[in-house]
């Protein structure tokens, strides 16, 4: 994997990691959001894409290149089975249009470790694994 891409996971898991212990839900919130935009560039890193300054745009292509890359996921591995409960693109695209995302009684700790999960095992997949079968999309290399 690029050295780019894994820089950008390491921040990313930073953040998460920072949100978990935060002062106040608004730091909370703030860091879980710095560690999503964080994993959508090495979504968009490790595709080849050339990452946008604006985060509205970043957001968007990451939409359109990884529509399930987010998605709730079960993987097992040996006898252990583990369970990302992942997030909807419409929840986390309340950040980039100036909403707010909605909890659902769930920790936000545990819907950004869900994030993190699902936009990981997409990483480790091929593009075309998750791109929408509609589109031609490019395998990085």
């Amino acid at each position: 994997m690029n050295e780019d891409v894994l820089l950008r996971l390491a921040i990313a898991k930073q953040y998460a990691h920072h949100a978990n212990f935060a002062g106040t839900p608004r730091e909370a919130i703030a860091d879980g959001y710095s560690a999503v935009d964080a994993m959508l560039s090495a979504l968009l890193v490790h595709n080849g894409q050339e990452l946008p300054k604006n985060h509205k745009q970043k957001f968007e292509e990451a939409r359109k290149l990884f529509p399930k890359a987010f998605a709730a996921e079960s993987v097992q591995r040996g006898n252990a089975w583990s369970f990302a409960p992942g997030a909807d693109w419409v929840s986390l695209k309340a950040r980039y249009h100036g909403g707010t995302i909605p909890l659902f009684g769930v920790p936000w700790s545990k819907v950004l470790d869900g994030v993190l999960s699902c936009a990981s095992d997409v990483l480790k997949r091929k593009t075309s694994d998750h791109a929408d079968p509609k589109q031609e999309t490019i395998t990085a290399s």
